[in-house]
């Protein structure tokens, strides 16, 4: 709640723990391996976002289908496979971007 608070200004939504998440892969470039333990949490809110600066370079809401269709690359691999597992998960539908 702290960093949602501090990142995006978003302060009294309550965060639902979803599930835990571990990622690996074998690096880039020769370097070592990326390896990931994290907690995915889901929440709703209308807004006003405020985006701290020191963090957070900007922000823009995107269709779930365009971030599914990505292949630039843009979203880190981590994120986009707790994306995909909250959708198989049920707790979000591609239909309602």
């Amino acid at each position: 709640m702290r960093e949602v608070a501090e990142e995006l200004g978003v302060f009294d939504t309550p965060l639902e723990a979803v599930f835990d998440s571990y990622y690996s892969d074998a690096g880039e470039d020769g370097g070592p391996p990326n390896r990931l333990w994290s907690r995915v949490f889901i929440c709703r809110h209308d807004g006003p976002f405020r985006l701290q600066p020191e963090e957070v370079a900007s922000g823009e809401f995107v269709a779930l289908a365009d971030i599914l269709a990505d292949d630039a690359g843009r979203y880190t691999p981590d994120t986009f496979k707790a994306l995909r597992e909250l959708l198989e998960r049920g707790v979000l539908s591609a239909a309602a971007s």
